[in-house]
C-alpha cells in the first residue's frame, strides 16, 4: 500500500513538474502556485490525508503560497494610515471700515469778520471738542476744513478759510489732540452748503468742520 502511494506521489510530481514548464512558457503570471505544489487533473491542489497541500520536487520558499504554506509567504507592508486632513482656519473677518463724522462749528462764533484769531468766547467749545477728540478710542484721524462764503475774491476768500482750519488746529494740538492725527486744509468758497445769495445761506457757508474718521466696532 505504502509502495502503492509513493508511486502515486511520484507520478503527480512529474505531472506538476510537466505543469510548472508549461506555465513557465505560457502563462508566467500563474508559474509560482503551479510550480510548488502537486496538482489534480482538473488542476485543484492535491492534498495529504490531513489535508496539507503535497509540494512538488520542485518547490522552494519562493513558490510558497498563501493558502499552503503562509509562513514563507511574505506579507505586504500595511497600507499607512492616510494623514488627516489638515486643520484650515478661518480667515480673519475683516476689520471694518471706518466711518467718517463731521463736527461743524460756525465760523461766526470762532472768528470775527475776515479775522483768523480764535475769538476769546470760543475757547469753551474748543476745550470739550479737544477733550472730546482726546477721549474717545475710536476716534482715528481728524481733519479741520475751513470754508468761507463767495463774497470777495476766491483767492482771498481760500487762504482766509485755511488760516481759519490751521488756527482751530493749532488751539486743539496746544489742548493736547495729537498732532500726528489731526490735519488741517481750507476750501474757500467752493463746497457751499446753502445759497450765496441771502445772508443766511452766506452764514450757513462760513464755517469750520472737524471731521472724524471713526473706526467701527461692528
Amino acid at each position: 500500500m505504502k509502495i502503492r502511494q509513493s508511486i502515486d506521489m511520484t507520478k503527480l510530481s512529474v505531472a506538476a513538474t510537466i505543469s510548472c514548464v508549461m506555465l513557465l512558457t505560457a502563462q508566467t503570471g500563474m508559474a509560482k502556485g503551479y510550480c510548488g505544489y502537486v496538482h489534480s487533473g482538473s488542476g485543484e491542489l492535491a492534498r495529504d490525508s490531513d489535508g496539507h497541500c503535497i509540494r512538488a520536487g520542485s518547490w522552494e520558499p519562493k513558490y510558497a503560497i498563501e493558502e499552503c504554506d503562509p509562513e514563507y509567504v511574505k506579507k505586504a507592508a500595511p497600507k499607512p494610515k492616510p494623514k488627516p486632513a489638515p486643520v484650515v482656519k478661518a480667515p480673519p473677518k475683516p476689520k471694518p471700515a471706518p466711518v467718517m463724522q463731521t463736527i461743524e462749528l460756525k465760523a461766526g462764533a470762532l472768528f470775527d469778520t475776515n479775522s483768523a484769531k480764535i475769538k476769546s468766547g470760543a475757547y469753551g467749545e474748543l476745550d470739550a471738542l479737544a477733550s472730546e477728540l482726546r477721549g474717545n478710542p475710536n476716534f482715528e484721524s481728524f481733519k479741520v476744513v475751513g470754508h468761507t462764503d463767495s463774497r470777495g475774491k476766491a483767492s482771498y476768500n481760500l487762504s482766509l478759510s485755511r488760516k481759519r482750519a490751521n488756527a482751530v488746529r493749532d488751539y486743539l494740538v496746544g489742548k493736547g489732540v495729537d498732532g500726528n492725527r489731526i490735519s488741517a486744509v481750507g476750501m474757500g468758497e467752493t463746497q457751499p452748503i446753502a445759497d450765496n445769495n441771502t445772508a443766511g445761506g452766506r452764514a450757513q457757508n462760513r464755517r469750520v468742520e472737524i471731521q472724524v474718521q471713526v473706526t467701527r466696532t461692528q
